[in-house]
């Protein structure tokens, strides 16, 4: 009974951190300011890394590039994408319905 209730808490905390990074994303969406993309985005990269890179590969971002080196305006194009990775991560953990549901009980602006 011990290791469910502990598989459970752990799930929980990678759907809240998941969520956590969305929001820190969507304030950036929302209000950018380029450190503050910076920030966001290598903290999503960090959680969803498998997701995050997926999603460069298919938009056709393969050369690894420091986050400095960046235009402004890229960084802001991967705040989109790193979202939707993070989505499709959080999807996988719990499933598309249950994490949409924990988004819009957090929150999130979808």
């Amino acid at each position: 009974m011990e290791i469910l209730d502990s598989k459970k808490a752990e799930i929980l905390k990678e759907v809240e951190d998941a969520i956590q990074k969305i929001n820190e994303l969507q304030k950036q969406i929302d209000y950018p300011d380029r450190d503050g993309m910076i920030k966001a985005l290598r903290d999503a990269k960090i959680t969803a890394q498998t997701e995050v890179t997926a999603a460069e590969f298919a938009q056709g971002d393969t050369s690894p590039t420091a986050w400095q080196d960046f235009p402004t305006s890229d960084l802001y194009r991967k705040l989109f994408q790193y979202r939707q990775a993070l989505i499709v991560h959080g999807a996988a953990i719990v499933g598309k319905e249950t994490f949409e549901e924990y988004l819009k009980g957090k929150g999130n602006k979808k």
